[in-house]
């Protein structure tokens, strides 16, 4: 008693260590449950000074950068060729006009030109002939036409611009002022602002080319500069492009280069007045607000503060010890158990904790914290490995804890999400025996979590369709929620499992199938030992059915309860043939030895083997302390008149059987063997013996620890009875043959008072 203090002296005061420690340091501030277009029921103001980006003002800048960055032009290097192409083409067309006879020229005076050059001869049409005369001589003098060139190049390069596109710019209602033109000259991208007054289209550039020309040449006169401006306005072609790629990238750079917008708010100053529709800026705020006064809540409660904290929690965990106490002894008194809770419930306050940080750190005043905290996981861990009592605790204790440690005026909201989940994920995980259980459980406890969360969000002042909005974030968190706590239990039962002990029905179905060594070993070399263990394991398992224990624990459980025999297989009456046995001859000392030791050599195995705790306890605990009473009224009987026997060599090393399931699996065992001693057994019979048995085992003090009450020991005696009797059912003889058949069911003169005599054993 006094090492069982010791434990639950400890457990508790880790469990209350980090539940006092969760509800006082950092406590999280209320979420505050606004979306946009709600209006305001209360007055919030800021309990401490804080600064928040106006992220609405920003946007604003920043889109109002975006959009006056010029529109970007690139050089077209091709048009840029083509135009000076043209030019080339315009000098050889001169020429061979120059050049050629009068009487081949056309009605023009033009020479008829051939399909290379009927551009350039476009660009002569409608020219008189004094102003073909000027440039012929201006092609003539290659230095002037050289120059003329040179000039043509340094205005195509300079930009032209299609002169729709120039209407389009310099239209009344639009907003552009300037372009921005990238060429490439020498190798080198060279950017330049052009005002959208200041652009050439090819008509303005070629004026722009003649009145150049002939600024630098007097002595051309006009007609060369009116010929030059209408044969290049035909010729130069526009060579800028709009880039569209270009312009985007300016634009992301503009609004990446605008500075973040800062606002301060200082204590006690409005956030939301009452009556107020909230809009996303409000929201903004609140949310800076939130985690400003979360980082700053430290251990910054006072010491009333943090006293009232740990007295919670210590008032916590002490109603949950008591409640386990009083319906889980067995779990209170086994300290590998009882660590498994611990552990489990500070994981549980931890990844709370985890979550609601995290959360706060993104999003302070959102509306989607309580659908997100993992409250199930606790509850949907411990179901499968320390029972539906131990998980829900668990459960609860840490949903309690996590609304003492949020300030909110909903903590009713947060435990009953925690509570309702917390409940369905242990009842469905409870005996849960394949991963698709996991993934109907993941289910369940979204679809009651979204559901709750919904109801909730129902309040008369949300605005029209905000539930509906709501609907789609309400979903992502749910489901991650559910499915995350879903992936992590599959990830911690079996490392939960090795490292306590304990078995889940997952690993238990894994070893139902009769593949594991051992079973084999003992299907060929002990064989009767093999049938009668399943034997047990059916009537094991209509036991623990009755009483509402774990099934599929007590049957294989009961597998490999007589595993040990596989040591000396022949010296056990059931891997012997009728009529024979080793022990005639041997002195009842060793034969109780070579019958005890069966328990010793099995423990060993089970190590051997890794089998779970549960099996090992079932192969030690199955025989209790009981005593072999045939070798010991044999060695008594052999002791000289007035000696007695100590029962301690004759006596199983036990311990006496404690969980449930171990329990049923030595009363399942020791009614096997007595059934065998039965001839012509019925109902009576069996009822008789299954009673002698258990009241022995009462009377040799072997249920004192046992997790059971005569209310279910009662329903155990039944359910054993009726499964022996199925089993041990008397078969009607068949008719010899040359006898007449006689109906199964006449009266036979020969038969007794309990009917007609049982045929013997039959294959099959």
């Amino acid at each position: 008693m006094v090492g069982a203090g010791w434990l639950w002296l400890v457990a508790g005061l880790c469990a209350w260590a980090a539940c006092a420690l969760a509800v006082s340091y950092r406590r999280t501030p209320p979420p505050i449950h606004f979306v946009v277009g709600e209006i305001a029921d209360r007055n919030i103001y800021s309990e401490v000074p804080f600064r928040y980006v106006d992220a609405l003002q920003t946007e604003r800048l920043r889109d109002h950068a975006a959009r006056e960055v010029p529109l970007v032009y690139r050089l077209s290097r091709p048009a840029v060729g083509a135009s000076l192409q043209s030019l080339t083409g315009l000098q050889d067309a001169l020429r061979t006009r120059s050049t050629a006879p009068s009487g081949v020229r056309g009605s023009a005076g033009v020479a008829p030109a051939s399909d290379g050059s009927s551009a350039q001869a476009d660009a002569l049409e409608g020219l008189d002939e004094a102003a073909r005369e000027a440039l012929s001589r201006l092609v003539s003098d290659r230095a002037r036409f050289r120059l003329l060139q040179d000039l043509a190049n340094d205005r195509l390069n300079a930009g032209v611009m299609e002169e729709r596109e120039i209407v389009a710019l310099r239209e009344p209602g639009s907003a552009v002022v300037q372009v921005t033109f990238l060429n490439d000259l020498g190798g080198a991208a060279r950017t330049s602002l052009i005002k959208v007054e200041d652009l050439y289209d090819p008509h303005r550039a070629a004026a722009w080319l003649a009145a150049e020309y002939v600024t630098r040449f007097p002595d051309t006169g006009d007609p060369l500069r009116a010929a030059l401006e209408s044969a290049l306005g035909r010729v130069l072609r526009p060579t800028m492009v709009y880039s569209a790629e270009a312009t985007q990238k300016a634009s992301r750079q503009a609004a990446a280069a605008v500075e973040t917008v800062m606002r301060f708010v200082g204590a006690n100053e409005v956030l939301v007045l009452r009556g107020e529709a909230v809009n996303q800026e409000m929201i903004d705020r609140l949310e800076k607000h939130q985690q400003e006064l979360h980082l700053r809540q430290t251990l910054r409660l006072g010491y009333l503060g943090s006293l009232q904290g740990a007295l919670v929690c210590a008032a916590l965990v002490l109603c949950a010890g008591w409640f386990l106490a009083t319906l889980e002894p067995a779990l209170m008194s086994d300290a590998r158990l009882l660590a498994m809770v611990v552990v489990v419930l500070v994981l549980q306050v931890v990844l709370s904790r985890v979550v609601d940080g995290a959360y706060f750190l993104n999003s302070g005043s959102s509306y989607y914290l309580f659908p997100l905290l993992p409250l199930a996981f606790g509850a949907m861990l411990l179901a499968p490995l320390a029972g539906l009592r131990a998980a829900l605790v668990v459960a609860f204790v840490a949903t309690a804890v996590a609304a003492w440690q949020i300030r909110s005026p909903e903590s009713f909201h947060l435990c009953l999400t925690g509570a309702a989940s917390s409940l369905v994920g242990a009842a469905l995980m409870r005996r849960a025996r394949r991963r698709s259980h996991l993934i109907r459980t993941g289910a369940a406890v979204f679809g009651v979590v979204l559901l709750l969360e919904l109801v909730f969000s129902i309040r008369g002042n949300l605005p029209a369709g905000a539930l509906w909005r709501a609907l789609l974030p309400l979903v992502y968190y749910a489901l991650a929620n559910a499915f995350g706590v879903t992936a992590l239990v599959f990830l911690l039962i079996p490392l939960l499992e090795f490292a306590f002990g304990v078995a889940s029905d997952m690993t238990l179905v894994e070893l139902n199938d009769l593949n594991h060594p051992l079973m084999k070993r003992l299907q060929l070399e002990a064989p009767g030992t093999y049938h009668h263990s399943l034997t047990v394991a059916t009537l094991s398992e209509q036991a623990a059915e009755a009483v509402g224990a774990n099934p599929l624990m007590a049957r294989v459980c009961a597998y490999f309860h007589d595993v040990g025999k596989l040591d000396r297989p022949e010296y056990f009456a059931e891997n012997t043939a009728q009529g024979t046995s080793p022990h005639e001859g041997m002195q009842p000392r060793l034969s109780s030895l070579v019958i005890l030791d069966h328990v010793r050599h099995g423990i060993e195995l089970a190590r051997r083997h890794k089998l779970k705790r549960p099996l090992r306890e079932a192969i030690a605990q199955h025989h209790g302390t009981s005593l072999v009473y045939y070798f010991y009224r044999k060695a008594a009987e052999q002791l000289p008149a007035g000696q007695t026997l100590g029962e301690g060599e004759f006596r199983y090393p036990g311990p006496r059987p404690r969980r449930k399931e171990t329990v049923l699996v030595s009363l399942a065992d020791s009614c096997e063997a007595a059934s065998r001693s039965l001839e012509r057994p019925t109902a009576g019979k069996v009822a008789a013996m299954v009673d002698s048995v258990i009241q022995d085992r009462i009377r040799d003090h072997q249920l004192d620890d046992a997790d059971l009450t005569f209310s279910e020991l009662a329903r155990v005696r039944d359910a054993l009875v009726r499964a022996l009797v199925t089993m041990l059912h008397a078969r009607i003889p068949y008719p010899k043959e040359g006898t007449h058949a006689r109906h199964p069911l006449d009266p036979s003169p020969a038969a007794g008072p309990e009917g007609p005599p049982g045929p013997p054993d039959r294959p099959g």
